[in-house]
């Protein structure tokens, strides 16, 4: 009895996979001299069917928008990218009408730079939406700027292993009786 409770534990630690698409921004930052360009290429990546996908980025003090040329992801352009003054962000959104899934660029967006400095994009999340290719415009969760990972991390696994073997040694002594040195 004792052993299936060990046993059972040892099931409760072990990691399980997430799922989610990942948008990441490719080069993650410039360093520009005013009057110099720079493109930004924004990924998708889905293991899961999805069939739209909305977004905005926020650009930084320093940057302007010069234009947009879209990836092969996009099927229809819903709202084609666009520069919003008002929050400093560019705004698109489209939908893949035959389902899409995969890893593949997504848009890539050209600026200027107004000033000498160093640059990042970032997504803004609550202008952020992508929807499942299931007929029930089920949200794909979405995680930003890194690779969906179906892992822990490695702080979090070399914790995990600790745990194991403490439960492994404190099993064979409590239960074969045998002594460690």
């Amino acid at each position: 009895m004792r052993a299936r409770m060990f046993i059972a534990s040892l099931l409760v630690l072990v990691p399980t996979a997430t799922h989610a698409a990942t948008l990441s921004v490719a080069p993650k930052e410039v360093h520009l001299t005013a009057g110099d360009t720079a493109s930004f290429t924004i990924v998708l990546e889905s293991a899961n069917e999805i069939n739209t996908v909305g977004t905005a980025v926020h650009v930084p003090s320093g940057l302007s928008f010069v234009s947009a040329e879209a990836g092969s992801v996009i099927g229809q352009w819903v709202e084609p990218a666009a520069y919003n003054d008002a929050d400093h962000e560019v705004e698109f959104s489209g939908i893949m009408p035959d389902g899409w899934r995969g890893k593949q660029t997504l848009i890539t967006l050209r600026f200027k730079a107004t000033q000498n400095g160093a640059y990042t994009l970032q997504f803004d999340a609550d202008k952020t939406e992508l929807y499942k290719n299931d007929g029930n415009a089920t949200p794909e969760p979405v995680t930003f700027g890194t690779i969906a990972r179906s892992i822990p991390s490695p702080a979090l696994m070399e914790a995990l292993l600790i745990v194991l073997a403490l439960l492994f040694f404190w099993f064979i002594k409590r239960h074969l009786r045998v002594q460690f040195i």
